[in-house]
């Protein structure tokens, strides 16, 4: 996935199969109505922590969307709200006012996003590459735009909102996997909409990365 403006964008790739990520940071030259070419500025490989391996079969594409497929509105009803509490991925879009925007992965065990309200949510932040890229993006540009799939519906769920770091927090449970950081996230609008083609999506496995939380009795599980 990618976020762009005007001719520049940042591109995530990830092969779930394989747990391979990259990264591409450019300008858009041309594009058709399927295609887009891309000039590359800069290519690097992140990290493979935290993706699920899931094996995906694309399939043929669906008729276009028509309004009625199309659905939007500021607060989550019951079915995502059950939808965002079961995932175990999700995409994050953020922006710095000099440098452009960014494009990142999230994933834990289900339930790793926790619901607030019908319009905040709160997810921990694991360790990482230590670039802390979005979270400088969410001090400088307090905006962001977050993504979920749901491949066996075929759907997609778009939010858009004001983040809040959240840092130096009680963590009994082992949420944040150590480092006690979490950021919120104000739901100010979303969209849900059919995925373009037909994606047969089956689940490998979590990744061993995922930290571990302790229940009440401090007994460890996953």
């Amino acid at each position: 996935m990618g976020q762009s403006g005007s001719q520049r964008t940042v591109s995530l790739l990830i092969e779930l199969g394989t747990r391979r990520r990259l990264r591409i940071n450019g300008n858009i030259q041309s594009g058709r109505e399927k295609t887009v070419r891309i000039q590359v500025e800069q290519a690097y490989a992140n990290c493979p922590k935290y993706i699920q391996r899931r094996s995906l079969e694309v399939g043929e594409p669906k008729q276009r969307s028509t309004s009625t497929d199309i659905h939007s509105g500021q607060s989550l009803n019951s079915a995502q709200q059950a939808w965002i509490s079961g995932a175990d991925t999700f995409f994050v879009a953020s922006a710095h006012p000099s440098h452009g925007a960014d494009v990142s992965h999230r994933g834990g065990h289900p339930g790793f996003v926790k619901l607030l309200s019908a319009q905040r949510l709160r997810i921990p932040d694991f360790t990482g590459n230590n670039m802390f890229n979005t979270l400088g993006n969410f001090t400088s540009y307090p905006h962001a735009g977050l993504v979920f799939f749901d491949f066996d519906r075929g759907k997609v769920l778009q939010l858009c909102g004001r983040p809040e770091i959240c840092s130096q927090q009680a963590d009994e449970p082992g949420e944040s996997g150590g480092t006690a950081r979490f950021w919120e996230f104000q739901i100010e609008c979303w969209r849900e909409s059919n995925l373009p083609v037909h994606i047969k999506s089956r689940f490998v496995d979590y990744s061993p990365f995922l930290p571990r939380t302790r229940k009440p009795d401090s007994a460890e599980t996953k």
